[in-house]
């Protein structure tokens, strides 16, 4: 049974994604919101900047409770596609609140060809703030840790737009 990084076994990560994917379908479409970022960052013992970006959607089921997907590409030496299925919590006290902090946690996989083609499994957890300028127009900051095992974490800062 092939183990990925992150201590957690292939099967295990896909059924955790597929447990998640249904109930995202699910949600109340009407209630959400996507985003779209650029993120810089690094990874534990590898040098240099990772640079790129993505875009998510998030639904918002209940009292600032939500699930999310999200995807995203990064440049570089170590280039890399990850796909993610996280949930997340807004703090929004009113609907006239513009500043709105989130905290966000999931699971993430991360896809690579560089000398050979290969993919590891990560948890990840973040947070941030999202600045409502008008109803459905945001700017979006966020840090993220993609945690692949107990001394691999790959982070990011992000900046981004949130409609």
């Amino acid at each position: 049974m092939k183990t990925l990084q992150a201590g957690i076994t292939l099967p295990a990560f896909v059924l955790a994604v597929a447990l998640l994917l249904p109930s995202i379908a699910l949600a109340q479409q009407d209630k959400g919101q996507w985003y779209a970022f650029g993120a810089g960052g690094g990874q534990t013992g590898t040098g240099g900047v990772q640079v790129g970006g993505g875009i998510g959607h998030e639904w918002l089921l209940y009292k600032g409770l939500g699930l999310g997907v999200e995807g995203g590409g990064y440049g570089g030496s170590d280039a890399r596609a990850v796909v993610s299925a996280n949930g997340s919590y807004h703090f929004r006290q009113s609907a006239s609140q513009k500043l709105v902090p989130f905290g966000t946690g999931g699971v993430s996989g991360l896809f690579a060809c560089g000398d050979g083609c290969g993919a590891a499994g990560a948890f990840n957890f973040g947070g941030g703030i999202n600045y409502w300028f008008r109803p459905n127009r945001g700017l979006r900051l966020e840090g993220r840790d993609y945690v692949l095992d107990k001394s691999d974490h790959k982070w990011e800062i992000r900046v981004g737009f949130a409609f």
